[in-house]
């Protein structure tokens, strides 16, 4: 199974810079084109986008932007407009907000994080009732548009936080001072024109870091005292980079090794900060870990161009070419291949109505000889979540901390592209997967064996006590 989520919502790649944003304008018939090629993308290749929101609201949500643009607009303008878009679409899909780029300046005179409860914004023991006279829900309505549905409200709440900040600057213009009104929780008592004091960007980025074995892609620890080792798997993005897969390949010969030599009993993989990548990565993790056989009914929805699109984004990516003209001939001939098995697909999946396909797996007795403990948590996403669902389904080991940051069912194997006039990224998912018989899930998010709160730094202590509990569910 390969779901490859090549885009992430907090990714600042290709983003077009200020300069560019405050030179280009852009008119009507230029802005009506981009919005018809975009919604028109979404429809063909993406197989579900009607998840949440039916296909007359996306139908009358275009309507509105073709109203929205009849005037001449600024690029930021008309890349905002479209950005709030994705509050329509699934995780996998939408249009990057222009909200990313802050000036030096800008960066070492933050908001603070706050908190979002109930339409209102939350710091330490006071409600923020408006900051620089903006009502703090028109704040809150405009960060709602920039993100997706389908989000976890913890992934949500850490998203509108990194957006708070670029919104009051590029969109409310708001200067320094952070001037608010506020309402005090306990006495309901207000106090306006409260100047909130800005924080810098780095010092901020640390106090909300849970730990610098965050830092890198695979970092680990041993503490042979206690016969532990720690696996920090932070991304699984490999895709298209066969440079990357096989330093994967060999890190994880070595780290298992290791194991082996270092006699260690207990193993905690953490993936609580593992947003995406490839499942094409998690092989190199499974082919040393005992599993138990197991099957499962997989179902997958796709469309022609979006299977194309996707095939064709992949032997660009391993290429290193910017187009299919520049392709070798061996990827040329790779790109036809994978282009029939679309093609097949799509003619089973006219044929019966979805692609069903019966997943066996056999037991592995060879991996890890001890006790496997997967962190998960809130920030657990896409090809991250699909690591714990395969740890749940062949009981490799026991799944610790919160319920993952993926709802599920969900689309996936997402494609990046461009808008003709505008030059905006947008993202799109070519597929969309559900499992049968479903795994144990909470609001639609995968819940885990064992809850334990992972809010702070997890330290030796902690192991020791989720080794500890693990032990009364018989593990």
């Amino acid at each position: 199974m390969k779901r490859s989520c090549i885009i992430l919502i907090c990714a600042t790649l290709n983003i077009i810079s200020q300069a560019a944003y405050a030179q280009k304008k852009l008119s009507v018939n230029e802005m009506h084109e981009d919005i018809e090629y975009y919604f028109d993308a979404i429809k063909t290749m993406h197989p579900y986008p009607y998840a949440k929101y039916s296909e007359a609201q996306i139908d009358s949500i275009e309507l509105q932007l073709y109203k929205n643009c009849s005037h001449e607009m600024d690029l930021f303008d008309f890349n905002f407009l479209l950005a709030k878009t994705s509050k329509y679409m699934d995780g996998h899909t939408g249009v990057y907000s222009p909200l990313y780029d802050l000036s030096a300046n800008e960066k070492n005179d933050m908001f603070p994080i706050v908190r979002f409860v109930d339409n209102k914004i939350a710091l330490n023991n006071f409600i923020i009732k408006s900051i620089n006279g903006i009502p703090s829900s028109t704040i809150i309505q405009e960060l709602e548009n920039l993100i997706s549905w389908e989000y976890h409200p913890s992934f949500r709440e850490k998203t509108m936080n990194s957006f708070l900040t670029p919104l009051l600057y590029r969109v409310f213009h708001i200067s320094l001072p952070f001037v608010c009104n506020i309402e005090y929780s306990e006495t309901n008592r207000s106090i306006c024109d409260t100047i909130i004091k800005s924080e810098n960007k780095k010092e901020q980025s640390r106090q909300s870091k849970l730990s610098k074995n965050y830092d890198g892609a695979i970092l680990y620890e041993y503490h042979q005292n206690d016969s532990i080792a720690l696996l920090f798997y932070n991304t699984s993005d490999i895709w298209g980079n066969k440079i990357l897969e096989k330093a994967m390949d060999n890190f994880t010969k070595i780290f298992f090794e290791q194991l082996k030599e270092k006699n260690i009993k207990y193993l905690f993989i953490d993936v609580s900060q593992n947003v995406g990548g490839s499942d094409n990565a998690h092989k190199y993790f499974f082919r040393s870990l005992k599993t138990k056989p197991y099957k499962y009914t997989q179902y997958e929805l796709v469309t022609l161009t979006g299977g194309q699109k996707r095939n064709e984004q992949y032997c660009l990516m391993e290429a290193g070419c910017k187009t299919i003209e520049d392709l070798p001939i061996n990827k040329v001939k790779e790109l036809k291949k994978l282009n029939l098995r679309i093609e097949k697909k799509i003619k089973k999946l006219q044929e019966k109505g979805n692609l069903k396909r019966i997943r066996k797996f056999k037991v592995n007795k060879k991996g890890f000889d001890g006790n496997v403990f997967v962190i998960m948590g809130n920030n657990t996403y896409s090809a991250g979540h699909d690591f714990c669902e395969e740890v749940k389904w062949n009981k490799t080991g026991l799944l610790v901390g919160e319920e993952s940051g993926q709802r599920f069912p969900y689309s996936g194997n997402a494609c990046t592209d461009t808008l003709p006039n505008s030059g905006i990224k947008y993202y799109f998912a070519t597929s969309y997967f559900w499992t049968e018989p479903a795994l144990p899930t909470q609001n639609g998010f995968l819940k885990p064996d064992l809850q334990y709160n992972i809010s702070k730094p997890l330290t030796i202590e902690d192991y020791k006590a989720i080794i500890k509990l693990s032990y009364k569910l018989n593990y």
